[in-house]
């Protein structure tokens, strides 16, 4: 009898996958995206910020929307990126993720294009640590754009530092967002046009990590382990679904009954909670 197993993944976890087609190699290209929406004057860009600071603890969590009472806006993402960019010192390349919500890409790309960051694609949360660990890293820092659990009016950013070996905590975050909020009142240009640099395959490292684990647990011999197990998967709309083609697949297991794959900000399917 074959073994059947279910796995609800969630979105804070992952987002829909981007494999490059050159195997190996990190790509790049530059993409032009339209102009950041919602930029608003200076005093409310520096007013949002500051609400996101009070707000803010070992990550910066908003409502994507201007009338919230704590909004994470384009503008205030912006500053956000020049900010990190600031407190971590370096000129190295910074990456740039994300999750599949509705307000994720327009965060993102404002984020880039204040920090001078590479958008790395929907992503995963631990890839966005991963990228910077090893003697091999080239990223100084990460940001994966998600807001976990919450509903998906909601939108946030959680900070990597490869100095620190680990996400920023509540003090550092601190340090960051209070740099912002200087930036803001500054009332420079926020930049809504220039083009944002893409790092395709980003995901593609990390995916193969997830195998190799996967292998290894099972003694390594057997290229595909999982080959006569039924795994569903159901990442309810999230960020999950590239688990079951890009991961488990390629192991050998049977993903035919998962649900909910496609990645949809408005999360259609139910709560993406697990």
């Amino acid at each position: 009898m074959r073994q059947v197993f279910s796995i609800l993944v969630a979105s804070s976890a992952t987002a829909a996958l981007r494999l490059s087609a050159v195997s190996g190699k990190a790509a790049f290209h530059t993409a032009a995206r339209s102009g950041v929406a919602h930029l608003s004057v200076a005093a409310d860009t520096a007013a949002a910020l500051r609400a996101l600071t009070g707000a803010a603890k070992d990550d910066v969590r908003g409502i994507a929307r201007p009338d919230a009472a704590v909004p994470i806006l384009p503008a205030c993402t912006y500053w956000i990126g020049a900010a990190f960019r600031k407190w971590l010192g370096s000129d190295d390349p910074i990456a740039v993720g994300r999750d599949p919500r509705l307000s994720s890409e327009e965060l993102s790309t404002a984020f880039c294009r204040g920090a001078g960051a590479r958008d790395a694609g929907p992503a995963t949360t631990p890839a966005m640590l991963e990228s910077l660990l090893g003697p091999s890293a080239e990223y100084v820092g990460s940001v994966m754009v998600t807001a976990s659990h919450l509903p998906a009016e909601w939108n946030g950013l959680k900070f990597f530092a490869r100095p620190l070996g680990r996400g920023l905590n509540k003090q550092e975050v601190r340090q960051v967002m209070e740099l912002a909020v200087q930036l803001g009142e500054a009332g420079g240009a926020v930049d809504g046009t220039s083009p944002v640099p893409v790092h395709d395959g980003f995901m593609r490292p990390y995916v193969e990590k997830l195998q190799a684990a996967v292998r290894s647990a099972a003694g390594g011999d057997d290229a595909a382990p999982l080959r006569g197990m039924r795994v569903c998967v159901n990442p309810g709309n999230g960020a999950g679904g590239f688990f079951a083609s890009a991961v488990l697949v390629p192991l050998g297991a049977d993903t035919s009954a998962s649900i909910n794959l496609e990645p949809d900000g408005s999360f259609p399917a139910h709560m993406h909670r697990p």
